[in-house]
């Protein structure tokens, strides 16, 4: 939800085309990571321990390149040569 309002703000900064209307963006950015987010992690991690810390150590903040590149090659189909198709229940 975050990433997707944090979208909206650059769409509009792109929209104007103004260095000016990034000031939003940036803000929101940094009050919500600062604040908000924080507040979530901790309140996650209260309520599940270690499950939440190994979660959040494999997984980014916010959006990473490497993430987005690790879902589509998973995305993508992988090879079966020799194996047989899945048997249906």
């Amino acid at each position: 939800m975050y990433v997707a309002m944090a979208g909206a703000l650059v769409a509009h900064t792109v929209a104007r085309r103004s260095v000016a209307s990034a000031l939003p963006a940036a803000g929101f950015v940094v009050v919500v990571g600062a604040a908000q987010v924080r507040a979530e992690e901790e309140a996650m991690a209260a309520n599940f321990g270690v499950e939440w810390h190994a979660y959040a150590a494999t997984s980014p903040r916010w959006l990473s390149l490497r993430s987005l590149y690790a879902r589509t090659r998973s995305a993508r189909p992988r090879a079966t040569v020799g194996v047989p198709p899945p048997t249906g229940p």
